[in-house]
């Protein structure tokens, strides 16, 4: 008798299903950016696909809410930011979707992922005004279906590439666990990490107040 073969599509969905059901968060919202944006103009709520893996991809699929950003978009699970005062215009600014995960506290998670990502980090580097970023706008359309579209001039926190601007995330993530903020666990062999965006913020404040270049050294 052979064992059942599970599709990709159903994995992912058993994988929402299960922190939903485990934890009860508000919501559970999936990265599905498309820096595609940056060239193209062009960001489709229903069609533009995911850009930073197969699994936001997959979730993509399967039709859950999905905000208007252009770049940095993604699947709310509940639907739990719909109506929310969140600019979805600006990247990493006053009024951004990252400035909200900082005042909601939300939890950054990460699955099964050797170093810990978080693009929380570059609303870090925002706060502090870093030199090896600067803000520039990228004009383009946002079509929220296949009829309602706008225009809008798109206020991203760009690199410097004549600077070096790749994070050190072994140094951050060991300084992290070493202040307890960056938590990992393991469900039988899948690797879980985790942390809180306010004390991830606060943790950077003394870092990077002695060293603005903290996450690049």
């Amino acid at each position: 008798m052979f064992d059942k073969v599970y599709s990709y599509s159903d994995i992912t969905e058993s994988i929402i299903d299960y922190f939903i059901k485990t934890y009860k968060p508000k919501t559970v919202l999936i990265p599905c950016y498309t820096y595609s944006f940056t060239q193209s103009g062009i960001y489709h709520n229903t069609h533009s696909k995911s850009e930073v893996g197969r699994f936001s991809e997959e979730a993509r699929l399967l039709g859950y809410p999905r905000t208007n950003d252009p770049i940095f978009s993604f699947l709310d699970v509940n639907n739990f930011l719909r109506g929310k005062k969140i600019d979805y215009t600006i990247a990493f600014g006053d009024g951004s979707i990252f400035e909200y995960f900082h005042k909601e506290d939300a939890i950054i998670l990460n699955i099964d992922l050797d170093s810990f990502i978080a693009t929380q980090r570059h609303y870090v580097e925002h706060f502090y005004d870093v030199d090896y970023r600067y803000n520039k706008y990228f004009s383009g359309v946002i079509y929220s279906n296949d009829v309602d579209y706008k225009h809008v001039n798109y206020k991203y926190y760009v690199r410097d590439l004549d600077k070096q601007t790749n994070g050190n995330l072994k140094k951050i993530n060991d300084d992290l666990k070493k202040e307890a903020i960056l938590k990992t666990h393991y469900n039988n062999d899948l690797k879980i990490s985790w942390l809180k965006c306010r004390p991830y913020l606060e943790f950077f404040k003394l870092k990077m107040e002695a060293d603005n270049n903290y996450h690049i050294t």
